[in-house]
């Protein structure tokens, strides 16, 4: 039997892209939602307000009314609402399971570098959406990158 005598980790290192967009037209973000087959929610301003949304959260930076969605590592984007005006947004966060090997070279050094076309085709879809308006949304704010996960 081994025994370890040294320091044991189980965390592991994940990729993430996190994105935002006001929605335009419904109909349109509900086919990009289909389409796409990832995690991302068509929401109202109502739903945002009532704190009955997956993904975002209040945000204690920026203007009032101010909300975000957050990942793992601390990234964010973040948009303002009209409390007064029902509106649809299309809240968009993918967290990778690669794991430490995933980003480490022979060496074991970690690197998170990370190219947009490493992720899936579905996924590309809907951060390109955020990014260009189009699909029934306006341009909004879409991030990626890759770290630490635990």
């Amino acid at each position: 039997m081994k025994i370890r005598n040294s320091f044991v980790s189980n965390s592991s290192s994940s990729s993430f892209i996190i994105g935002v967009a006001k929605v335009n037209d419904l109909e349109q973000a509900k086919l990009l939602q289909e389409k796409s087959k990832w995690d991302c929610e068509i929401i109202s301003t109502t739903q945002i307000l009532e704190s009955k949304t997956e993904f975002v959260s209040k945000s204690f930076y920026g203007k009032p009314n101010t909300y975000c969605i957050e990942a793992f590592n601390g990234s964010d984007v973040r948009f303002v609402i009209n409390p007064e005006k029902e509106e649809y947004w299309l809240a968009f966060y993918y967290c990778g399971n690669e794991g430490d090997p995933f980003f480490s070279n022979d060496e074991y050094d970690l690197n998170y570098d990370m190219a947009f076309d490493q992720f899936p085709e579905g996924i590309q879809s809907i951060a390109s959406a955020i990014w260009s308006g189009t699909d029934g949304l306006e341009k909004g704010e879409c991030y990626y990158g890759a770290g630490r996960n635990g």
